[in-house]
């Protein structure tokens, strides 16, 4: 403990009314792509969409606009997420808007067109109506233009046939330079396994007990039942210095089985088939506290052709019910990611909400 070797999540939020607000959303994308290990010419492409959303607010005189950018690694992968959101007048043409040779800032690249071309997913809603709406909820302020970009230095879904859609944000508490929340993706053959840990507290002794966990978990099969998964975290964290609670969902893409176990105050809520299902954790928590790991079973849903998951930790107030429809349709994890990004009425947490979406071909 004391020496952490992972590199601490990023994040950079920023209203854009000016062009000294687009300068600095340039220099923070370029800081923050090198800081998490990206290539040169990554790095560059990184930076160009970043300019593109913070200058399209300038030129389209958007309302309230503002960017967002989170940068993690995730199994030695850099993983970084641009976002640009505003609440007018919305793109009367996103088909036009999403066309190389349109550029929103006047020569740096080819418009939102580039956002498309350069990154490795991406996502665009606007306004209600129209073929790219915004999912429209009941209780929450809507948006009127989303675009969301994700960039990454290695595939993340390696080893298996089946397609996921993912996406996750991460803030770590406000002026915090360490995160005591982190994701863990595993994969072989036919198994996904997806984890969410939020250690106790934030700063570096929770980030240390974070590290501790995601060792753990780089070892463990992808196949591993998810309540055996806890039990070997449990006895990883003996010594550590902070508890941590976690959710772990592990999916079987052959035969449409989802497996999930949790303890503590992470949660997951899962539409399956459009069917909303809540994860019943135990409650404790694991390490120097540790109850209730050895206890149960984990719980099992059978014959599961589609899936939209939403695992958050207690920074992010829980998502709403979605509409059926919208469960089933074709929203974007990107999309979803930055609409129900809620902190808690305190905002003084490590947050992250992470979304993945899967469907049995």
């Amino acid at each position: 403990m004391g020496v952490l070797r992972r590199t601490q999540p990023q994040w950079f939020e920023t209203g854009v009314e000016t062009p000294a607000e687009v300068v600095l959303v340039r220099q923070k994308a370029q800081r923050i792509s090198a800081l998490l290990g990206f290539s040169k010419r990554k790095q560059a492409e990184i930076t160009l969409s970043a300019s593109e959303l913070a200058q399209n607010h300038i030129d389209h005189h958007t309302q309230r606009g503002k960017i967002r950018i989170n940068g993690q690694i995730i199994n030695k992968t850099a993983y970084l997420v641009l976002a640009s959101l505003d609440e007018g007048p919305g793109i009367a043409d996103v088909t036009n808007a999403l066309s190389d040779g349109i550029s929103t800032s006047k020569g740096l690249g080819s418009g939102l067109g580039s956002i498309v071309r350069l990154s490795d997913d991406w996502a665009i809603c606007s306004r209600k109506i129209g073929p790219l709406p915004c999912p429209d909820l009941e209780g929450l302020p809507l948006n009127q233009t989303i675009v969301s970009a994700s960039f990454w230095s290695a595939p993340l879904f390696e080893g298996i046939e089946a397609h996921l859609d993912f996406s996750c944000l991460v803030r770590p508490f406000p002026g915090e330079d360490f995160c005591g929340d982190a994701h863990h993706i595993a994969t072989k053959s036919d198994f996904v396994r997806i984890t969410l840990v939020d250690a106790l507290g934030h700063g570096k002794k929770a980030a240390e007990s974070v590290e501790t966990i995601l060792e753990i978990l780089d070892i463990l099969p992808a196949s591993l039942d998810p309540q055996q998964v806890i039990q070997h975290i449990s006895q990883g964290l003996v010594n550590a210095s902070r508890g941590v609670s976690a959710q772990i969902l592990r999916l079987d893409t052959s035969k449409g089985i989802v497996s999930c176990s949790g303890i503590g105050n992470v949660g997951a809520i899962l539409y399956l088939d459009g069917r909303r299902c809540v994860s019943i954790n135990r409650p404790g928590i694991l390490g120097t506290q540790s109850a209730g790991c050895n206890e149960g079973r984990s719980q099992r849903f059978e014959g599961v052709s589609s899936i939209l998951a939403f695992m958050h930790t207690d920074g992010i107030a829980s998502p709403p019910p979605i509409p059926q429809d919208a469960a089933l349709g074709a929203f974007s994890p990107l999309l979803w990611n930055q609409i129900l990004f809620r902190l808690t009425a305190s905002g003084l947490d490590d947050a992250s909400l992470m979304v993945w979406q899967w469907k049995k071909r």
